[in-house]
């Protein structure tokens, strides 16, 4: 399931690309401005004035993203308590 602009937990959405270009978008006014759309249709909206988003290639050279997807999307990192049980299998 694609995950929206609602889904974004944190009240600012930190934009990076390849190419070097940074912004920070407020994810409230985003939603006011754009409605609630898939993060990858936001991501193509905000890239749509990149030179590198718009080459004519197969592959796009532009690399927009947010960092902060790879942390808040992921599964969570063990907990101290799967930890000790671990610790305790050995012993």
């Amino acid at each position: 399931m694609t995950k929206r602009l609602s889904d974004f937990k944190l009240p600012k959405i930190n934009v990076e690309c390849w190419c070097g270009r940074k912004g920070r978008y407020d994810r409230d006014r985003a939603i006011a401005r754009m409605g609630d759309i898939p993060l990858p249709q936001f991501f193509a909206e905000i890239a749509s004035n990149c030179p590198k988003w718009n080459e004519d290639s197969e592959q796009r050279q532009c690399g927009v993203g947010c960092p902060d997807l790879t942390y808040m999307f992921s599964p969570a990192p063990f907990s101290a308590r799967s930890k000790d049980d671990t610790n305790d299998a050995g012993a």
